[in-house]
């Protein structure tokens, strides 16, 4: 198990306990550049990211819309390698 999967592990423990006792909370580890929650770890990229998406892309349903994003930031990202 990595350290991410760890935390992750100890998050939820406590977040259970917690609500055990009655407390409603999510707990969080935060840095600058990072968030590490139960669920998901966040990094917030240090760099500004222009990506153009055709406004035909974004009239699908969410699966679409989601892949044509996905698709162009994979593309902005290896054009600015």
């Amino acid at each position: 198990m990595n350290a991410l999967n760890k935390i992750a592990e100890l998050l939820e423990t406590v977040d259970r306990h917690m609500a055990e006792t009655g407390f409603e909370t999510c707990l969080t580890v935060t840095t600058d550049n990072f968030t590490i929650n139960r669920k998901e770890v966040i990094i917030k990229m240090p760099f500004v990211l222009k990506i153009s998406i055709p406004r035909t892309d974004l009239e699908g349903n969410d699966a679409d819309v989601s892949r044509a994003i996905s698709q162009a930031i994979s593309q902005a990202i290896s054009r600015n390698k």
